[in-house]
């Protein structure tokens, strides 16, 4: 009797620690189920946030994105644990995007430099494979297409970089080059070598009225000349403002030779002999008003009458 009690008590014994062991493994495997759901839940979320931190980190909208980053660096902060073998991965990915993002972010005004430098030497590119053409290879649009690139180049940001000027050199070499050797692509449009020519001719008549102005206020010349000289003087008069004083009409001159300037700047480059010829005589004739002009008290400063060295005619969108 006593035997069968002492195996009783063992027996007794026994199932209450595999009772308390049952209910501790289920108690665990639920904690196991919550928590490997927690931390797919985590993991989900860190991801997302990587995903996004990674888009941003390519981003140029430099405010927007950075204060969407710094967002981003809170709130993973708040989300939970993932799996331990893990969570070092995700985290990595997660600050490579951010130190990406805010390296670039600050050397933001290279980077946007070097992305309109990129943008102009497209564009660039994209003229002189027109440029470089076959008549055979040249597209029937080819006016429209110089005329969508000309267009695009001109309203580009300017860019205060040295490194811009071997762009505008090499897009001045390609578009002189496709005027001049596809003139008849070009005719009827403001990049005729023929219409650009009787512009630059317009142009010079009208700066040099104004020099026969200065000469004949200084007097020496032959009756003849002075004839002919009033004659031009007539119609600058009229745009410097007839009877006014010497002063004021210098400083209209001035202000007309500025106009002129602007009007030069805007047409199609040309290098041929005619065009270096009237372009050295209107930087001439400019020269000779504004010197005047500064004599009377005029106000001359405006665009510059030059040229870059390589080239004697005027092209436009220079920046």
């Amino acid at each position: 009797m006593a035997g069968d009690a002492h195996y009783a008590g063992i027996r007794e014994l026994g199932q209450r620690f595999r009772t308390a062991s049952n209910s501790f493994f289920a108690r665990r495997r639920e904690d196991l189920t919550t928590r490997k759901k927690a931390w797919s839940e985590n993991m989900a979320k860190k991801e997302a946030l990587c995903q996004r931190a990674e888009i941003l980190a390519e981003s140029m909208e430099w405010d927007a994105a950075s204060g969407e980053m710094k967002r981003l660096q809170a709130e993973w902060k708040t989300v939970g644990a993932v799996r331990r073998n893990r969570s070092e991965e995700i985290w990595n990915r997660f600050r490579a995007a951010a130190d990406k993002f805010f390296e670039r972010y600050h050397n933001r005004h290279q980077i946007a430099l070097q992305s309109k430098l990129d943008e102009r030497e497209e564009m660039v590119a994209s003229l002189e494979a027109l440029a470089a053409a076959t008549n055979g290879d040249v597209p029937a649009n080819l006016a429209e297409e110089v005329q969508r690139l000309r267009t695009t180049w001109n309203r580009s940001v300017p860019i205060p970089s040295a490194e811009v000027k071997v762009l505008v050199d090499r897009w001045e070499t390609a578009l002189s080059g496709l005027i001049q050797g596809q003139a008849a692509a070009f005719k009827g449009t403001d990049l005729d070598p023929a219409a650009i020519l009787l512009k630059m001719e317009k142009l010079v008549a009208r700066v040099e009225a104004l020099v026969d102005a200065a000469a004949e206020t200084r007097g020496g010349l032959s009756p003849t000349e002075q004839l002919a000289a009033r004659l031009r003087t007539a119609l600058a008069s009229n745009a410097m403002g007839g009877h006014t004083s010497d002063d004021a009409k210098w400083r209209n001159a001035a202000d007309i030779v500025k106009e002129a300037q602007a009007s030069w700047l805007r047409l199609g480059p040309l290098t041929s002999d005619d065009a270096r010829t009237l372009d050295n005589k209107f930087r001439a004739a400019c020269r000779r008003v504004m010197d005047q002009a500064r004599r009377h008290g005029g106000h001359t400063s405006g665009p510059p009458n030059r040229r870059p060295p390589a080239r004697s005619a005027v092209s436009a969108g220079t920046q």
